[in-house]
């Protein structure tokens, strides 16, 4: 070997090297600002004001993978990503249909994701939040007896009771011709809620409430009926 490929070799080592050193921080870096994102999310897809699916996803150090169920009971398996910024971005992978899910939202400092998503020519809303960081963790601060007043089109259609045992809530919203919403949901330990009673019977009925719970114990929110209809709700801790 002649001297002038042994300078190249140990020019080209020493390079090596030295970005190989470097990489490795930034890597660690950018990991560690991607950790603020971690935890369970559930998720509502809403066009035309139709909740037309929902998901629970889970994100590590920036990565996501979960799964949607449809208002055709069609499963959907997702993967995606999160940046630095919180911005977002999940597609399906696997699915019981030809339909792809696209999504782009973004994770706000509060723990709530707001974006849109797309499935062949439909483009529309999704909302949701973290409802935890830790698997393993019980939210109980909310915990109690809630009455709520249901209001659509600025006339009342009801008054429901609710119950949070343990973080979650499971209860029946009446409806019309003696029809019963059978909801369940979860809270955030910042008080955001997420009640969801998708494909609950035979007709593809069910209702979709987002809200948020306060200190006070007075709740409000919207609430979404799969036929297209929209509300509000209001109420308060009352046990």
């Amino acid at each position: 070997m002649n001297n002038k490929t042994t300078y190249f070799i140990i020019i080209f080592i020493s390079l090596f090297s030295f970005f190989s050193c470097q990489y490795l921080p930034i890597k660690k870096g950018k990991t560690d600002e991607l950790k603020k994102y971690d935890g369970s999310y559930s998720i509502s897809f809403i066009c035309g004001d139709i909740c037309m699916a929902k998901a629970i996803i889970e994100i590590k150090d920036g990565k996501i993978d979960g799964q949607v169920k449809n208002i055709k009971k069609q499963n959907f398996l997702v993967i995606g990503y999160v940046e630095k910024q919180g911005d977002l971005q999940l597609q399906s992978i696997s699915e019981d249909s030809d339909e792809i899910i696209e999504a782009y939202g973004k994770i706000n400092n509060d723990g709530t994701l707001t974006g849109t998503y797309s499935v062949e020519e439909r483009t529309c809303k999704l909302m949701g939040f973290c409802y935890t960081k830790d698997k393993n963790e019980i939210v109980t601060q909310y915990d109690g007896k809630y009455l709520l007043e249901l209001v659509r089109g600025g006339k009342k259609i009801t008054d429901v009771q609710v119950t949070i045992s343990n973080g979650e809530f499971h209860t029946n919203v009446p409806a019309k011709a003696n029809e019963l919403y059978k909801i369940e949901g979860m809270i955030s330990k910042d008080g955001n809620i997420i009640l969801n009673t998708l494909f609950s019977d035979s007709n593809d009925k069910g209702i979709t409430v987002i809200g948020s719970i306060n200190k006070d114990g007075s709740v409000k929110g919207d609430y979404y009926i799969n036929i297209g209809k929209k509300g509000v709700f209001s109420g308060k801790k009352v046990q």
